[in-house]
């Protein structure tokens, strides 16, 4: 084996699963709103709060998110999801090591959203 191909396998295996050792099982979302104090919703459990971080674990990232503050109109929304790039690593070794890739999805770290969300509340006379 000579030395050019010693390298590409060893930078197959040491990067394999980076997607879940980069990104992890959670991700950092703040919804950020024209009214401070209304509470985050995920499938009608409380989340946390507008114009605060939020950590949702990835699996979370594909449910019915909800924006309520008393005296307001209620906003719901999914997320919009893209694929982590980095889960494209993974892919280099798929053929001779494919068990990185199976906890990537798994953990759903093939799946992203937006850091930052705008949603803004209907509040002017409900």
């Amino acid at each position: 084996m000579n030395i050019k191909s010693l390298l590409i396998a060893s930078f197959i295996i040491m990067f394999q699963s980076c997607a879940l050792m980069i990104s992890g099982a959670k991700q950092e979302v703040t919804f950020k709103s024209n009214t401070d104090g209304a509470r985050v919703f995920s499938n009608y459990e409380s989340i946390g709060y507008t114009n605060q971080e939020i950590k949702i674990p990835r699996g979370n990232l594909n449910q019915m998110y909800t924006i309520s503050k008393e005296g307001c109109l209620d906003t719901s929304f999914v997320l919009p999801l893209q694929t982590n790039w980095l889960v494209m690593i993974d892919l280099l070794g798929f053929p001779l090591f494919n068990l990185p890739i199976v906890y990537d999805y798994i953990w759903d770290v093939n799946i992203k959203t937006d850091e930052i969300i705008q949603i803004d509340l209907d509040c002017s006379g409900n």
